[in-house]
């Protein structure tokens, strides 16, 4: 029999070399001929005939099928941990990064994806190189221009560097992951895949839904079964009751149900000075690690102009090695130093300040370049030539005293550690 298909070949000339496979749709009672091609692509060719509903064509298996597996059995499937940051993520693994809006989400899943992607170590950690698949869901426009921008500031080559990109906000359906998975095998192997963020993926009508996100959580899973079987980094929302955030540490929606899903949480909080730790949460398949440090760095790039000439403003993450964190760390105590002299005496000259904190090899000069570079506009100010508070200044340094005080604690730095 000839049959014709819809680009007007022959089913002959098209299936020639090839094998088919024919599959069977229990809604419709149709029969699809699939035809299998050499290098794995699957193309359906025709729905090329209707059965009758008391067709007797094997059904396939239900997907609650399973075999009972000996010990030996179960220790042949064994694969040693493989890690893609050593010690923090890897693969065959599923893992949330969970962070309110502007704690540096989409920044430090680029800066992951660029040290995978070249096989440079991070912030302290040695990186297995391989191939990169980036979800962009969430304002692929941005996400676009800062990975461009990206690769001026950290000097990599955009048109060889291994990181892949779905610039495409769709419902993470079952149709939808066998279309990524087919294509992904196709050019993989991936070492990871990078998700930005959940959000934009998320079939669940209510993303607070327990059920829903455990569905969302499993259907997230099967992005394990790419070519190269990677690890899975999915950025994410943090829970909230009633609008309201909680304190750090974040969890992503959808309770127990979601994160019993998947195999390990880690946030990030966003200290002073634009510091940002990426910290492991209380349910994590895997060993301990000490919280990576990253530096939210503004910068303008002249090679990626507006329209009118002008340099565009991007934000990196710019990984810190174990000594640079610890240095970062003190420079947070001297920022909160700073604050709390600014509120108890606003006004207060560089001298002054530097003479209060009273610290070897602080200076007038050291203190200028903190409040003019790196504590945040939103919290100092500068009025009539004198240093004072923001009314969120002011509103930070008395949270860290009422937290202090509640805890029984004397020492100010106690609150950065504490996030």
């Amino acid at each position: 029999m000839k049959t014709s298909n819809s680009q007007g070949k022959s089913f002959n000339e098209k299936i020639q070399g090839s094998t088919i496979v024919y599959t069977y749709d229990d809604k419709t009672g149709c029969s699809q001929a699939i035809r299998v091609a050499a290098d794995g692509f699957y193309e359906t060719l025709d729905t090329w005939r209707e059965l009758p509903s008391n067709d007797n064509r094997p059904k396939p298996d239900s997907s609650d099928d399973f075999e009972i597996e000996t010990s030996a059995q179960l220790r042949k499937t064994w694969k040693p941990a493989e890690f893609v940051i050593d010690g923090v993520f890897q693969r065959r693994y599923l893992c949330t990064m969970t962070a309110p809006s502007g704690c540096g989400k989409t920044a430090i899943g680029q800066t992951v994806a660029a040290h995978i992607g070249r096989g440079f170590p991070l912030c302290g950690h040695d990186v297995e190189q391989g191939r990169v698949l980036y979800l962009a869901g969430e304002n692929d426009t941005d996400i676009t221009q800062r990975w461009l921008a990206l690769s001026y500031e950290m000097g990599f080559d955009i048109d060889t560097i291994p990181v892949d990109f779905i610039r495409k906000r769709f419902t993470l359906t079952d149709k939808a992951l066998d279309r990524i998975i087919r294509k992904a095998n196709k050019n993989g192997p991936y070492a990871a895949v990078i998700v930005d963020t959940d959000t934009a993926y998320d079939p669940s009508a209510d993303d607070n839904s327990n059920t829903q996100r455990k569905a969302y959580a499993m259907q997230l899973r099967r992005l394990l079964t790419i070519n190269g079987e990677p690890c899975v980094i999915v950025l994410s929302h943090p829970a909230g009751a009633g609008g309201k955030l909680p304190p750090p540490p974040y969890a992503p929606r959808g309770g127990s149900a979601f994160q019993n899903e998947i195999d390990g949480n880690t946030y990030l909080v966003l200290n002073e000075g634009g510091i940002v730790t990426l910290n492991q949460h209380r349910k994590f398949r895997g060993p301990e690690f000490k919280p990576l440090s990253f530096h939210l760095k503004r910068y303008h790039s002249q090679q990626l102009p507006d329209s009118k000439g002008r340099p565009t403003s991007s934000v990196m993450a710019v990984p810190l090695s174990p000594d640079e964190a610890y240095r970062a760390k003190g420079n947070g105590e001297l920022d909160e130093a700073i604050m709390q002299l600014l509120f108890d005496t606003p006004g207060l000259s560089l001298g002054k300040l530097a003479h209060s904190i009273n610290k070897v090899g602080v200076t007038p000069s050291t203190v200028r370049n903190r409040l003019e570079k790196y504590l945040s506009p939103a919290l100092v100010e500068k009025v009539e030539g004198k240093w004072q508070l923001t009314e969120k200044g002011k509103e930070t340094v008395q949270s860290v005293r009422s937290a202090q005080a509640c805890s029984g604690q004397s020492n100010s730095n106690d609150e950065t550690e504490n996030l």
